[in-house]
């Protein structure tokens, strides 16, 4: 059954790019303008990617296109022209709430970050057992934005693994990602 689009009051909405028959709302909702087989507008109904994320699919000249509502919301709404390269569900990490005012243009090096703090892993991020039981921890680390993750080294207890990530931190500027 499709959902006929009635405008809720806190709602805004705007045309998607390169898509002139689709609107993105602030609210979220991706909606198809009214064509001669429709009595009205419509809401899409998202399909949900293997990452969690919503998409639909969306038509122009005769071709399907498949993008993600939260990629089209943010888009429409907010500004993505400073550094960065995907949008970030921030403040709520909740894949699903695509609300215009939880999208924000970021890295994925922040959205990765985002990721460790909301699984509660911020104590011990970049460090895993190594196998050995001389040196049974193993550090491994990104230490640039866009760059990759490097292998640092091995350490005999946790806590020296987390002394060297936290003394890391420290060195390259990233002092937000310092274990409280």
């Amino acid at each position: 059954m499709r959902e006929i689009f009635i405008q809720q009051s806190d709602e805004d909405i705007r045309e998607i790019e390169d898509f002139p028959t689709y609107w993105a709302s602030n609210l979220g909702r991706i909606i198809s303008a009214f064509k001669s087989n429709q009595t009205g507008w419509i809401v899409l109904r998202h399909g949900l990617e293997r990452s969690g994320h919503h998409c639909v699919s969306l038509r122009r000249d005769g071709r399907s296109y498949t993008r993600r509502v939260h990629d089209l919301v943010g888009r429409a709404f907010s500004d993505f022209s400073g550094s960065g390269d995907q949008w970030r569900h921030f403040p709520d990490s909740t894949k699903s709430n695509n609300r215009a005012d939880n999208l924000v243009w970021g890295s994925y090096f922040e959205n990765m970050w985002d990721r460790i703090c909301d699984n509660g892993r911020r104590e011990d991020w970049g460090i895993k057992s190594s196998g050995s039981k001389k040196n049974p921890f193993s550090l491994n680390m990104n230490l640039i934005s866009g760059g990759r993750q490097e292998y640092i080294g091995l350490f005999p207890t946790m806590e020296s693994a987390r002394e060297e990530r936290d003394r890391l931190c420290t060195l390259h500027g990233l002092i937000d990602r310092i274990a409280a």
